[in-house]
């Protein structure tokens, strides 16, 4: 079974890919599309699973570190926020904003995603503690399940196989 991290920094990477394609005329469905994935999967694991995990322990610098994931979840409803601007933009007719604002989205994104990997889930490792009863690993796949198996493979660009291999412990 693969870590939950890994899966995240998979999902990192399939948002990069996003951001170097033109996304510039992205349609409003396609971006609602994927700002639907990023809120319901992504985030709900990071916030859910993810982050909770890394708080618990107490570090050396366990208020900075408490700080950094905070600043992290801010990220999320700052970034939510401009997607929410984005749809609205869009719904009233002003395609030009609209179209300016898509890159400043997927370059915070992208920015935000970096910053995670770099501040945030090193720490993972550190915890040195294997998933033994695939609890959080489960927790992942429900949250994966309640969105939809294939639209989430879509998404990513992963192949039902590799799927299969990472969570091939629940499946």
């Amino acid at each position: 079974m693969a870590d939950i991290v890994e899966i995240l920094m998979i999902e990192h990477l399939a948002m990069k890919r996003m951001k170097e394609k033109q996304v510039t005329g992205i349609s409003n469905e396609e971006f609602s599309s994927f700002h639907g994935f990023l809120m319901n999967v992504h985030v709900e694991v990071e916030e859910k699973i993810v982050f909770p995990e890394l708080i618990e322990p107490q570090w050396e610098d366990h208020k900075q570190y408490a700080e950094k994931i905070e600043k992290i979840k801010a990220d999320h409803k700052l970034i939510n926020t401009l997607a929410t601007n984005l749809k609205k933009w869009y719904d009233e007719g002003n395609i030009k904003t609209y179209n300016d604002r898509i890159p400043l989205y997927f370059r915070l994104l992208v920015d935000h995603n970096t910053l995670e990997e770099r501040e945030v889930f090193p720490r993972w490792k550190d915890l040195n503690k294997f998933d033994e009863s695939g609890k959080l690993a489960k927790e992942c796949m429900n949250i994966i399940e309640t969105y939809g198996e294939g639209d989430y493979l879509k998404r990513i660009s992963l192949s039902e196989a590799a799927f299969r291999y990472l969570f091939r412990d629940l499946i």
